[in-house]
């Protein structure tokens, strides 16, 4: 069997907590390894709040930090989980890339064309497997809306669900 992937989270506010959440299922079974955290702001980081939200995840013996930086330099990833808002981006999508971290971006991975172009260029020179979070992608409204439109010439798409 192979070693299990060695994964980071950045970013432990809801949306990656519920990341960090499977990512412990995921580590249970034997195919990821969580070996850093990291957060804008301490009291994310710790033990206490990490085993309130993800319990039995071992924290303490995590690398976790408020330096980013330090955790894409580390050489300790092979994947990062980038679960931040985009308008607090600091150039971790492309600064991983060019370290060889394969990413996982939670949506938007940007609010600015150029931006999100400097990150695909990134992506593609580094040939690293990059996804961009939407979590409903798989819902049956959207699966449903999918296979209508399959053989369509589609322009533009908007809708809005309404609650019953």
């Amino acid at each position: 069997m192979p070693s299990p992937l060695r994964i980071g989270v950045i970013g432990l506010g809801q949306r990656g907590l519920q990341h960090l959440a499977a990512l412990w299922k995921l580590q249970q079974e034997g195919a990821v390894e969580i070996v850093a955290l990291g957060d804008a702001f301490p009291a994310n980081l710790t033990v206490e709040k990490l085993a309130e939200y993800v319990p039995g995840l071992p924290a303490a013996s995590i690398e976790r930090t408020t330096n980013t930086r330090s955790l894409i330099n580390s050489d300790l990833l092979d994947a990062l989980y980038i679960a931040i808002p985009p308008n607090v981006h600091k150039n971790e999508v492309v600064e991983a890339a060019q370290a060889g971290i394969h990413l996982f971006v939670e949506k938007p991975m940007s609010l600015f064309l150029d931006e999100a172009i400097e990150m695909d260029t990134a992506i593609r020179d580094a040939g690293i497997i990059s996804t961009v979070g939407f979590q409903q992608r798989y819902d049956s409204q959207h699966e449903a809306l999918h296979d209508y439109l399959q053989d369509k010439r589609v322009v533009m798409a908007c809708y809005t669900l309404h609650a019953p």
